[in-house]
């Protein structure tokens, strides 16, 4: 199970680790939970630069606004569940950190919506 903590904005955050794929460079995050995001993650351009994460491409995004842009994509290693996974994160420049529907494909999601409530993933197989 993986767990984290409702804060005081009625934020939903998770805390992660990432690293590089090859290398020992690592961060701690808080990553807030929005279902509205349908990619895995989404990590600061600043992060990604100081681990020195490999670039896989810039792609076209439209935003909330109804405005586009491009945001480079990252490969990455995420401490997920209890081990290592390999996870593309994208990475506005000036975004905070979220984690997204596909990262959380296949679990159930429980938040008790409250300041300090649990926020529960659960694997559903």
């Amino acid at each position: 199970m993986i767990t984290g903590e409702v804060f005081y904005r009625c934020e939903a955050i998770l805390r992660l680790t990432v690293k590089h794929p090859s290398e020992s460079a690592k961060a701690d995050l808080e990553a807030v939970i929005d279902s509205g995001f349908s990619d895995a993650l989404l990590i600061e351009e600043s992060l990604a630069v100081s681990l020195n994460l490999p670039v896989l491409q810039a792609v076209p995004y439209r935003l909330g606004d109804g405005s586009r842009t491009f945001m480079n994509r990252y490969l990455l290693t995420l401490f997920w569940n209890g081990k290592d996974q390999s996870v593309i994160a994208t990475a506005p420049v000036g975004g905070g950190t979220l984690v997204g529907m596909k990262l959380l494909y296949g679990y159930s999601l429980t938040i008790d919506v409250v300041d300090g409530g649990a926020v529960r993933l659960l694997r559903m197989d």
